[in-house]
């Protein structure tokens, strides 16, 4: 435990300040050495034995990782500490296929490669300027190492040097004397650069060369990610291992933390959906709008279509609930339906869900006086006499309206095939557009056979899906197949779906033309004006950054071993909702988020000193806000656990709120 404790302190020490440093530093030498591995490349694992790992899970040899080690210390101790890969694989001759496990190590090592972007445009710098040396300590053989160079682009250098060519290594000095003979040069013509204390710095010194240690990690991340779930922490490890060493080099912190949250999760889930739909036998799958339109750009990049074909199904709450109205020709019924998508409401928001247009009403409003933009409670408004007069005076119009909409949707769902095995895919999370379509559906005498496969199902599934006995499934959490499961999504929820939202305006209604035509109406796009544009370019960089996780993890050997466990993957974005670093609830909380025409930012609160005038505004600003984790951060910019403090004011609320009533 000291020795690593020791390793890992050291491998931390840098002799510069950063990388820039680096070009001032060799100003004046003619010649650049520089070490390879954890220097110019890294590798996509946490520790390099890691890959022997993979290598076992790869050709079903348990314990392979211990062997490997193993024989690498006999090869060593019979070599004088110099050892090659046939040397190594002398010692496992024991396993039947062992030469085939040496080549694919040599694969496995080219696959894990990644060329370290903090180095590259000094090794650019160094190539146009200078004569650079390659010096690595390795037992690989010469075409693998070059291979890995050539992989990652990292070509041009005049001297590559092996330690198992000369056997000799750079510790003891020797490899670096070999380099200066061979070289015909003298030590101070050449700077050495290297992450290793002990073989880069000091065995450089041993023979005069001047020597520069950067550190063998480097955060490249937009921060450290944690796994908050304690759970499979070894494959977290892996994940961000790979994030950190192919996280964007850019200044666009929007697409790095699509990259980095949102990748994992949109990976994970496509890969978990495609393999539970080809084990249940689907023929398709059908991805709704708008938080399933980046699902579905995740699956076609995976190239998945052409095993099990998918779709985009336009639909919306509102585009399905209106028309669904005649088939329970009630007012109640339809006052009712209203009643589980808001606590709290406005007569402007209802009328959009009646399928109304508010403004050939204003009559009737005023004569109930009734307010359009007043907010109400549910429970409240749908006691109130004058809403139950206004609502029976209009009823007549919600219900041919109602029939028109059906109508034009009877139409648009005649282009999908139902009756096929179809896995409905949307984001979550209570199964409400599922549960409407299916019920479509039925009246229609339209044979489907549909099961819901959502990122999460929360409690509402169970009212809304499992009374109506339709098969759902969530992949992060699930409350549908397990009431004790906890919605991990709820003190973020308008967050994630702000990040997964489509760049166009949500579906309206579906409208029929020339008699048989179906367009689909949307809304305006709630990003419009030049500011809000600008907001919609940062949504779109964040999926840009997610579809590239998507793009480079999928060729990655990680993504097998890993398994995918939806807690690992989920992990990153759990971590932005609940516990967002300043700058990430600056990031984020600027932007609006839409829903039936109210337009909210998710966390952009005034400063605590103005709110400590104006306490009333700070209540009601708390409220409106839809991701209180992100406004708390912002208000107060401490580092508090504000998960817990939003749980803690959400039972003082609660508890107001019952007295109140």
């Amino acid at each position: 435990m000291p020795k690593l404790l020791l390793r890992s302190t050291l491998d931390k020490i840098s002799t510069i300040k950063n990388y820039q440093d680096l070009f001032h530093r060799v100003k004046n030498y003619e010649y650049v050495s520089f070490d390879i591995f954890d220097t110019l490349i890294k590798r996509d694992v946490p520790q390099p034995t890691d890959l022997f790992d993979i290598l076992g899970y790869k050709e079903n040899i348990s314990n392979y990782q211990q062997q490997r080690i193993l024989a690498e210390k006999k090869a060593l101790m019979k070599n004088k500490n110099h050892t090659s890969l046939d040397d190594i694989y002398e010692n496992l001759s024991y396993l039947p296929n062992y030469r085939q496990l040496k080549k694919e190590e040599c694969q496995e090592e080219i696959r894990l490669s990644h060329v370290n972007f903090d180095i590259l445009n000094f090794y650019k710098y160094c190539l146009t300027n200078k004569k650079v040396i390659l010096i690595t300590d390795m037992y690989l053989d010469r075409l693998t190492i070059e291979e890995i160079l050539k992989k990652n682009n990292l070509l041009g250098y005049y001297k590559l040097f092996i330690s198992n060519e000369i056997n000799e290594v750079k510790s003891s000095g020797n490899l670096f004397r070999y380099a200066l003979k061979s070289l015909n040069i003298n030590p101070n013509q050449i700077v050495h650069i290297g992450n290793n204390w002990r073989a880069d710095y000091w065995g450089a010194k041993k023979v005069k060369i001047r020597s520069i240690k950067i550190p063998t990690y480097k955060n490249r991340k937009e921060r450290e990610y944690k796994d908050l779930f304690d759970h499979h922490s070894q494959d977290f490890k892996f994940l961000t291992t790979f994030v950190n060493n192919h996280t964007p080099e850019t200044d666009n912190s929007y697409l790095k933390s699509g990259y980095e949250v949102v990748g994992p999760i949109l990976y994970g889930f496509t890969r978990w959906l495609f393999n539970q739909a080809r084990h249940q036998g689907f023929k398709q799958i059908l991805f709704m709008s708008r938080e399933g339109h980046l699902l579905k750009k995740a699956y076609d990049l995976l190239n998945l279509n052409h095993e099990i074909p998918s779709l985009y199904l336009e639909a919306s709450r509102r585009s399905l609930s209106v028309p669904a109205f005649t088939l329970k020709p009630s007012l109640q019924s339809i006052i009712e339906s209203l009643a589980d998508n808001a606590r709290v409401t406005t007569i402007g928001r209802i009328m959009e869900q009646l399928g109304l247009d508010v403004d050939c009403y204003t009559n009737q409003l005023s004569k109930y006086h009734l307010s359009l933009t007043k907010i109400w409670d549910w429970d409240n408004l749908k006691k109130n006499q004058e809403f139950i007069q206004f609502c029976a005076a209009i009823q007549e119009n919600i219900f041919t309206n109602s029939r028109k909409e059906f109508s034009a949707l009877q139409q648009y769902l005649k282009t999908i095939d139902f009756s096929l095995p179809t896995a409905l895919v949307d984001i979550g999370w209570g199964g409400t557009m599922q549960n409407y379509l299916v019920n479509i559906l039925n009246s229609l005498g339209i044979k489907n056979d549909l099961c819901g496969y959502y990122l999460g199902l929360d409690s509402r599934s169970v009212k809304i899906l499992g009374t109506n006995n339709l098969p759902a499934v969530g992949y992060v959490f699930d409350c549908l197949s397990h009431n004790d499961d906890q919605d991990l999504i709820i003190k973020f929820r308008c967050l994630c779906e702000t990040l997964f939202l489509e760049p166009v305006g949500s579906v309206k209604k579906y409208k029929l033309v020339a008699g048989q035509q179906v367009i689909v109406e949307r809304y305006p796009y709630g990003y419009s004006n030049n500011q809000k544009k600008k907001q919609s370019q940062f949504i779109q960089s964040v999926q840009e950054g997610a579809l590239k996780f998507v793009s480079e993890f999928n060729n990655s050997s990680i993504a097998d071993y890993i398994n995918l466990d939806s807690k690992t993957m989920f992990a990153p974005l759990y971590q932005l909702g609940t516990q967002p670093t300043l700058k990430e609830a600056r990031r984020f909380g600027n932007l609006g988020f839409f829903d039936a025409g109210k337009v909210s930012f998710l966390a952009k609160p005034q400063s605590l000193l103005w709110y400590l005038g104006h306490l009333k505004i700070l209540a009601d600003d708390l409220n409106d806000s839809v991701w209180k984790i992100g406004y708390l951060k912002r208000l107060f910019k401490l580092n508090l656990n504000y998960a817990r403090l939003y749980d803690y004011l959400y039972d003082i609320w609660q508890k107001l709120k019952k007295y109140t009533h």
